[in-house]
């Protein structure tokens, strides 16, 4: 009896013939909608993806609306604050919303990045330089970066080694990131907590 593939090799061959990359974040998407509508239940001792942070793309490939299913805002208002194209997600928030204070700036701005990442991706840890990209959008990265946002508080946790740091959003920093993109979606400045 010939072996079948798996649907991991299933959805990696479907995305691969309509011309995706699967690690382009339209080939992701991609292939977590292809993953998560596949027919077949894994085994038992196979084990599942985490919940809330697994959702996909909803089933017009669309991340600004599971964005904001997850954040339980529109869509339009999540395209009015994610920058959503081949690259890395941006944001694309103005400055007269952004907090005062540079920590706290730095804080909101890290954590709207790996919250999107981490809901609609699936992206447990985002490199170093996409973060840095983020803050130095906005003229906020500095060298206190990483002790603003992963030392001093318990939002996000820095990890690896110098050269290869990784950003990884905890729970409080995706409560906090839901409550950040319901100021911004309802046209208020971002607080400070």
């Amino acid at each position: 009896m010939p072996e079948q593939d798996s649907p991991l090799d299933q959805a990696l061959r479907e995305v691969r013939e309509h011309g995706l990359d699967p690690e382009s974040p339209g080939g992701a998407v991609a292939l977590s909608y292809l993953l998560t509508n596949a027919a077949p239940t894994p085994p038992h001792n196979q084990v599942s993806a985490p919940p809330e942070t697994s959702q996909g793309a909803n089933e017009d490939g669309d991340p600004a609306a599971v964005l904001g299913a997850w954040a339980g805002v529109g869509r339009d208002e999540i395209l009015d604050i994610f920058e959503f194209g081949d690259g890395p997600i941006g944001i694309g928030v103005s400055s007269r919303h952004l907090p005062r204070s540079k920590a706290e700036c730095q804080r909101a701005l890290v954590v709207l990045k790996l919250a999107a990442e981490r809901v609609i991706f699936s992206r447990d840890s985002v490199p170093a330089g996409e973060v840095n990209n983020i803050a130095a959008h906005y003229g906020m990265l500095d060298q206190n970066l990483a002790s603003n946002v992963a030392i001093k508080t318990n939002l996000v946790a820095r990890r690896g080694k110098r050269g290869s740091w990784a950003y990884r959003i905890t729970q409080p920093g995706l409560d906090r990131a839901k409550q950040v993109i319901e100021e911004l979606a309802n046209g208020e400045d971002i607080s400070e907590p």
